[in-house]
């Protein structure tokens, strides 16, 4: 199949390739002739209907505009009368929100110019990525499915259980290796030796290492060919190394001591450190509020960038922890002092997971949420660095 991982660098090229190499649809594609003109109940089945069964399933792509031959292969494109691309993939955004549950993971659209026998239109590319929350069930009738060969199948009840119990078991496991990685850091079981103070921690999972379908080649980071970006630096690892559980650099050390890491599994889980011992005049440890969220801004947008160069969608789960917080205040003013810093009033800190994804732009936006919580948690009602539109806008930087 040629269509890319990224779904908007396919081309046209790329798929009179698939038609002159006869690709055939299958358990992880679809071609349809033509682009619903109305959304009635039928095209709202259907498309929940595929929607479902191949994130049930390996996931796969949708084609809209592509005819099929007698044997299922593509045999033309079919360029699509597309008024507003824009809209219309709002619209399929907000079908696939309402009429699947629970919500679909990692959804990607992409309208893509054609011209075939003087006639301009679109093809309209849907990725559905195999989902780990399923199993994932239409609300147009309120049916699972899962991806067959070409079709889409109904699945009973007992196929039901085993796939909500899959979904629990990669759940577990996720929690499992978070509780180990935080319950390594605090006892000094880290590949580089890290300095005293309070450490934030935070992993970026993509999705596909959840389910076990990423092993990134870790030699490419052997002797900084590759760097490997770690949070709070605006530079990669200063020092590197390679061990039983990936790829690991680490900024300069000190006395064989370090202010932070980055390791890059070898399932493709990347997990970052940063010793904070910022002091305000009355040597009270802080987290200057400011600073942090542009590192965490930069480092997931780093991470990403990595995840993408694998080859892998860039749909990931962000998880920020602290550890040895208990009495460190978190502050946006440079004196750290009155109404401007709080307190953490806990020695460890594990905020909730966010979901954040390529398709949906803007990264930070996305994790307001998360700054939120993480702020609320050091008594304040949210973080002061978002505007009322949700845009990261910091006042002023500590």
């Amino acid at each position: 199949m040629s269509i890319k991982q990224e779904l908007a660098t396919t081309v046209q090229a790329d798929l009179e390739l698939m038609i002159s190499a006869g690709v055939q649809e299958g358990q992880r594609l679809d071609y349809k002739q033509e682009y619903p003109t109305q959304w009635n109940d039928k095209a709202k089945h259907s498309l929940a209907a595929d929607a479902v069964a191949f994130a049930n399933s390996n996931g796969g792509i949708i084609v809209f505009g592509m005819e099929q031959g007698s044997n299922a292969e593509a045999l033309k494109i079919n360029p699509q009368s597309i008024l507003s691309v824009d809209d219309e993939r709002l619209k399929l955004h907000s079908f696939l929100s309402d009429l699947v549950e629970p919500s679909l993971p990692g959804v990607e659209t992409y309208a893509m110019p054609v011209h075939v026998d003087g006639v301009d239109g679109h093809v309209i590319l849907i990725r559905i990525p195999q989902s780990w929350v399923g199993p994932h069930r239409s609300k147009m009738g309120n049916n699972f499915f899962i991806r067959d060969g070409l079709k889409n199948q109904p699945i009973a009840v007992p196929e039901i259980r085993s796939l909500f119990l899959n979904s629990e078991s990669r759940t577990q496991k996720l929690q499992n290796f978070r509780t180990e990685r935080l319950s390594k850091i605090l006892v000094g079981d880290t590949p580089f030796k890290l300095i005293d103070g309070a450490v934030l921690v935070v992993h970026v999972v993509p999705i596909q290492a959840v389910l076990g379908q990423i092993a990134p080649d870790i030699v490419q980071y052997n002797g900084l060919r590759r760097g490997i970006p770690i949070i709070a630096t605006s530079s990669c690892a200063a020092t590197h190394k390679i061990n039983l559980d990936g790829a690991v650099g680490a900024r300069p050390l000190t006395s064989g001591a370090t202010h932070g890491y980055s390791l890059i599994f070898r399932n493709g889980l990347i997990e970052s450190t940063w010793v904070q011992t910022t002091n305000n005049p009355k040597g009270i440890p802080a987290l200057p509020g400011g600073l942090f969220e542009g590192y965490l801004k930069n480092f997931v947008e780093a991470a990403m960038k990595e995840v993408n160069h694998w080859n892998v969608s860039c749909e990931v789960l962000v998880m920020v922890s602290l550890l040895r917080a208990n009495g460190m205040r978190l502050a946006y003013s440079g004196t750290f002092s009155g109404d401007e810093s709080g307190l953490f009033d806990r020695d460890v800190l594990v905020f909730p997971e966010f979901e954040v994804l390529s398709e949906a732009g803007d990264y930070m936006s996305q994790m307001c949420p998360m700054m939120d919580v993480i702020w609320q948690s050091a008594g304040f009602e949210k973080s002061p660095n978002f505007n009322t539109h949700g845009e990261w806008a910091p006042p002023r930087i500590s």
